[in-house]
């Protein structure tokens, strides 16, 4: 399993989110607000409604990682 898919599930583990609902997003500007991770996220039809539940800072990237939880991500085949 990969540090990523690991760090993933633990993040919806923590969050009580349901794995097949979440959507981890990486390499955003660290100075990006959340209503613009929403907004972005939410131009893409098949997400639907999307609230971002937390972000962390990545120092060697220098980037912010977020997880969104959509209760319509689900519901189509990956």
């Amino acid at each position: 399993m990969s540090k990523v898919t690991l760090k993933s599930l633990n993040w919806c583990r923590g969050e009580g989110i349901e794995v097949a609902n979440a959507l981890m997003v990486l390499g955003i500007p660290e100075e990006t607000d959340i209503g613009t991770i929403e907004t972005t996220l939410e131009t893409i039809k098949v997400l639907g409604k999307v609230r971002v539940r937390g972000k962390f800072f990545e120092p060697v990237s220098k980037t912010l990682t977020s997880k969104a939880p959509s209760r319509d991500i689900g519901h189509y085949p990956r």
